[in-house]
């Protein structure tokens, strides 16, 4: 009991003092908690919606849970009778997570606003920037101390001396910028997403108390995702997907990589002479130091479903019993009809 305690309060210390931002195995499915460069980039759509939420630790006293949601779509895109060579984006975003016995909670919302230019055929290049609201709050009311446990087990009689009670909060504006490279293939629909962001970027400060001081990390994010045709012959066409994500928050690193397959089972097209693909997506992902993901997918014309689960490899791991985080995601991509018509490729 006394080590499972100690471990909460390792994770409560790290989620309000250091403020660092929860970690997503499927982080393409949620965009801007990687770039906001990448609003209104939905690949072959004119508006987008993402959720992804997760589900940490739950043989660890209570379970960590991570929820984001965002919506983005271009704007300005269709003026005359072909798709703008300029024009904007801009997106929405609410973020939750949540652990332990005091509620640490940590949670955000915002506006995103990007603008996006045509650099070739088929390619764009964004720049974002996002401005929110950011939260952090705890509640000690029923959290545990170490001087309730009595050698033997935990006695919640046992008298304590720590003056933290109650609730405690701190809220502070949050600003974040970032650079977004799509390419899309016009014959197979085949997609490259290559990005660079700095979130937190004004260092925001918490409230002074006993247990929120400090402040918001700056985070640096590098993440790649690209579709390579592997062009079987007499085959279902298949693809290969590599992920890559690299952040740096305050003293923390965070190394993921990884490897899919997509196998297409059918082809629609949306647009003239353009098509995006369905079928069924299976793959792993590895993160440094901490844990072992599996990943799968199905994408149906406008929805793709994606599931992962995550092994616990670190030290952390023995106190969980090797288990890890469940993950579930899910992407629509909407098309207006009206625009059927304008909707071409350069």
């Amino acid at each position: 009991m006394k080590k499972i305690i100690s471990i909460f309060f390792l994770f409560v210390n790290a989620a309000l003092v250091s403020a660092q931002d929860a970690h997503y195995t499927q982080f393409e499915n949620s965009p801007f908690y990687i770039n906001p460069g990448s609003a209104g980039m939905p690949e072959y759509g004119d508006f987008r919606g993402n959720l992804n939420t997760r589900n940490q630790w739950h043989k660890l006293v209570k379970p960590s849970r991570t929820t984001t949601m965002s919506f983005d779509a271009p704007i300005l895109k269709y003026l005359g009778e072909s798709p703008s060579k300029s024009y904007l984006g801009v997106g929405g975003y609410f973020s939750s997570a949540a652990a332990g016995d005091a509620k640490t909670k940590q949670s955000g919302y915002g506006l995103i606003v990007s603008g996006i230019t045509t650099i070739g055929n088929n390619k764009f290049l964004g720049l974002g920037i996002g401005a929110g609201r950011g939260s952090m709050r705890a509640n000690l009311s029923n959290a545990t101390w170490d001087e309730q446990y009595d050698g033997y087990q935990y006695n919640s009689s046992l008298p304590v001396s720590e003056s933290l009670d109650g609730a405690y909060r701190a809220s502070y504006w949050d600003f974040s910028t970032g650079l977004n490279y799509m390419a899309i293939h016009r014959k197979t629909g085949n997609s490259t997403n290559i990005g660079i962001s700095y979130l937190h970027f004004t260092n925001p400060r918490l409230k002074k108390t006993d247990l929120i001081n400090g402040r918001v990390d700056p985070r640096l994010v590098f993440h790649m995702r690209t579709e390579i045709n592997m062009e079987i012959p007499h085959f279902l066409p298949i693809y290969l997907i590599p992920r890559l994500l690299f952040g740096h928050q305050g003293v923390h690193n965070e190394i993921q990589a990884g490897l899919s397959v997509f196998v297409v089972t059918n082809h629609i097209s949306q647009t003239l002479s353009f098509h995006h693909k369905e079928g069924i997506e299976v793959g792993a992902m590895y993160r440094h130091n901490d844990a072992v993901g599996i990943l799968a997918g199905y994408k149906k014309e406008n929805w793709k479903l994606g599931v992962g689960y995550d092994i616990t490899i670190s030290r952390l791991g023995e106190a969980v019993k090797r288990r890890g985080g469940a993950e579930l995601s899910l992407t629509y991509i909407g098309f207006n009809p009206n625009l059927k018509e304008k909707r071409t490729f350069y």
